[in-house]
Parts: C-alpha cells; sequence; structure tokens
C-alpha cells in the first residue's frame, strides 16, 4: 500500500498525451474513491451537482471519522469549507479567497478566530503552480523548509512537471527530501475533472491529505504511466487503466519495480 511522504505535499505532473485532448464527458459525477480495497472519499452534491459534503476515511479506525462542508456565495463560487467530525462537532474551517493569480487559505478554529492560520498559493492553467515558502522558517531551535513547484498544460490542465523540496531540522532529527515526478496521460475523458475542475483546494485536499502522494488526476485525461525520483520510490511506474462502458474510469493499477504501489477504484452517480 502506498505511504504517504514526510513533510512534502506532492502535486502530480505528466509528460505528455497518448493523442488530441479529450473534452471531458459529463456522463455522472464521482462518489467514492477507493484506495488498496478501502474507501478514501465518498462525496456527495447538491441540486447544482456541485460538490456538497465529502467525507474522509480513518484507515486506523476502519471508518468515516469526518467531513468537510463545501459553502459556496450566492455566486455559486466555493469560498469555504468547515471540517466536522463524524458526529457533527465543528473542528475547523478553512475560509478561501482569490486575488488575481493567487489564491489563500486561513484555517480557523471555532472559539479562536483571532489565531487563524494562514497560507498562500499561486494558480494558473487549471491548477497550483506554487505553494509553500522558499525560504527556511526558524522557531527556536527547529527550522523548516517546504515548497513545491508545478506546470500545467494549457489546454488540458493536465500537469507537466512537478518538483517538491522539503526539509525539517530539530536537536533530535533533521529529514529532508526532494521530489520529482514526470507523468504520462492517456486520451480518454477525466471524469473526476467534473469535481475538480476550477476547485484547486478540493483536489488538493484530496490528493494530499488523503494519499500523501497525489494519484488523482485533475486534468482533462487519465494517467497511463509515471516516474518517480525521490528518497521512497525511484523508477518508472506502470499504469494498467480499466473503464466502463460510458469510458469512465472505473480502476487503476499502479506497480513500480514489478512490486504493487496502489490500486485505486471509483463508483459513480447519475448527475440530477
Amino acid at each position: 500500500m502506498l505511504t504517504a511522504v514526510a513533510l512534502v505535499s506532492l502535486i502530480a505532473a505528466c509528460s505528455k498525451n497518448d493523442g488530441p485532448a479529450a473534452v471531458p464527458v459529463a456522463v455522472s459525477l464521482p462518489s467514492v474513491i477507493y484506495l488498496d480495497g478501502q474507501p478514501l472519499d465518498s462525496i456527495s452534491y447538491n441540486d447544482k451537482n456541485s460538490p456538497d459534503k465529502i467525507f474522509m476515511y480513518d484507515d486506523y479506525a476502519k471508518k468515516y471519522a469526518s467531513y468537510y462542508q463545501v459553502i459556496y456565495n450566492s455566486n455559486g463560487a466555493y469560498t469555504a469549507l468547515k471540517h466536522y467530525d463524524i458526529n457533527g462537532t465543528h473542528m475547523t474551517t478553512d475560509s478561501l479567497a482569490f486575488r488575481g493569480d493567487s489564491m489563500f487559505s486561513y484555517r480557523f478554529t471555532p472559539g479562536h478566530e483571532g489565531e487563524a492560520s494562514k497560507q498562500a498559493y499561486l494558480i494558473g492553467n487549471g491548477g497550483i503552480i506554487f505553494g509553500g515558502s522558499r525560504d527556511t522558517i526558524a522557531s527556536g531551535s527547529i527550522k523548516r523548509l517546504d515548497y513545491f513547484e508545478a506546470t500545467y498544460d494549457p489546454q488540458t490542465f493536465n500537469l507537466t512537471k512537478y518538483n517538491s523540496t522539503a526539509y525539517y531540522s530539530s536537536p533530535n532529527t533533521t529529514e529532508s527530501e526532494k521530489v520529482s515526478i514526470i507523468y504520462s496521460y492517456d486520451n480518454k475523458p477525466n471524469a473526476m475533472q467534473n469535481l475538480f475542475g476550477g476547485m484547486y483546494y478540493i483536489a488538493a485536499l484530496l490528493n494530499t491529505e488523503q494519499i500523501g502522494v497525489p494519484l488523482l488526476s485533475t486534468g482533462f485525461n487519465n494517467i497511463n504511466g509515471m516516474n518517480i525520483q525521490s528518497s521512497s520510490y525511484n523508477g518508472t511506474v506502470t499504469v494498467k487503466n480499466t473503464y466502463d462502458a460510458h469510458g469512465q474510469l472505473t480502476a487503476q493499477s499502479m506497480t513500480i519495480n514489478n512490486e504493487s504501489l496502489a490500486e485505486l477504484k471509483f463508483t459513480y452517480i447519475d448527475r440530477k
């Protein structure tokens, strides 16, 4: 089973398409995503076919442990995600603001709204192209550095390049990680794009919070191969895709160096 890479939030990248890019076909909407046989995320939708709640599976508890409520303004744009435990207790709110090519997230805890943490991102061509900081941040004896850069194809919104750097140092430990990922894609429509299109924060949430190393394509097409260079994985990833009668991706089997990297499965529901 795939494990998360410490200190790094990864975003996938691609190298080429097998043929002309295909415009996504909105036959239905992603419902449940499975990783290695376990339900990873479950998405419900409002009457406008936009994400309403995103349920997050806890692999240790073997159940859905929390969910995000997506908040929209009167124009239909998403402006915040409220995080609740499965019993409905409000834990945090991520409030989003967009200015030019920048996106800002402000995380609040109920009762401590004056103590929000802030994260800035650069966006372009359908995704986040920079996150984190190139500056080493020091707090007492702790030092950390964490950022990523990505380039997207302006026509398909498939990522073309991804690199990340992370470093953490304390009196007791030092960890560092550099990652380079190149992805290839097929020319079939990616049904997940009906969920991710324009919702960069949700795409990053599902790809990094649950999986650790993003494997979910956010562009028009489906991943059919990868090359990963990192301290955790090095080599070419072979991806076998399975599609249903509508041409929607139902399964991805990923192997590296003749070993299983991940098994993803997808189910869908009809649009309202």
